[in-house]
């Protein structure tokens, strides 16, 4: 895959790549391993170790309709130490502002190892930045089924959802974040505004 997706395919593949991802099973599980997690997400804060997927939060798995791709998979060779590689090179290319190339960086990462959740929130950053909130969501919803008590993924998806004028899921992320970061600097900014969308659910995407 190139490193640089290029400004006139870069939607349409992405977007292809995000369901095709999403829709493959786990690595980690399948092989009987633990999740393996990058140290420093893109959002700044170290996720916790990951948690069964009994604890994922009632509601919050996004089942996507697409299939896994057969021409893909085959493709897919599990290298954790490689996606974490992959997934500081995108973090990188994200704050010099490359999106295009984060982006290639980081679907790379994440054909190493579908379940690094870093990779995924960090996908989730880049395709927001870029316009694509839809994807973005779906990258979110992937980092919280890995890594359900990573809190700025929550704050993350937040974002993502006020955009396309969810402003109840928006919420109840909020509130999610607030609940797992208690003494975070911003809880209380975080959970007054989970507030101002409850008390106003209705409007369009900003």
């Amino acid at each position: 895959m190139p490193n640089s997706l290029g400004p006139r395919f870069a939607a349409p593949v992405l977007a292809m790549l995000v369901l095709v991802l999403c829709a493959l099973p786990s690595q980690a599980l399948a092989a009987g391993q633990p999740v393996r997690q990058d140290p420093a997400p893109f959002a700044g804060v170290r996720a916790p170790a990951p948690a069964p997927a009994s604890q994922v939060p009632q509601g919050w798995v996004v089942k996507t309709p697409v299939g896994p791709d057969p021409l893909l998979k085959p493709q897919v060779q599990h290298d954790p130490a490689a996606s974490a590689r992959l997934n500081a090179q995108a973090r990188d290319l994200a704050k010099a502002g490359k999106l295009d190339e984060a982006a290639g960086r980081l679907l790379q990462a994440l054909l190493a190892n579908r379940d690094n959740a870093a990779a995924w929130n960090n996908l989730g950053l880049v395709l927001r930045r870029m316009g694509q909130t839809r994807d973005a969501v779906r990258a979110y919803m992937k980092a919280i089924t890995l890594q359900p008590k990573h809190a700025p993924t929550y704050k993350n998806l937040a974002v993502a959802l006020e955009a396309q004028g969810d402003r109840a899921m928006a919420a109840k992320s909020l509130r999610e974040y607030a609940r797992l970061a208690p003494n975070a600097p911003d809880a209380a900014a975080v959970t007054q505004r989970a507030l101002w969308l409850e008390r106003n659910p209705g409007g369009g995407p900003r």
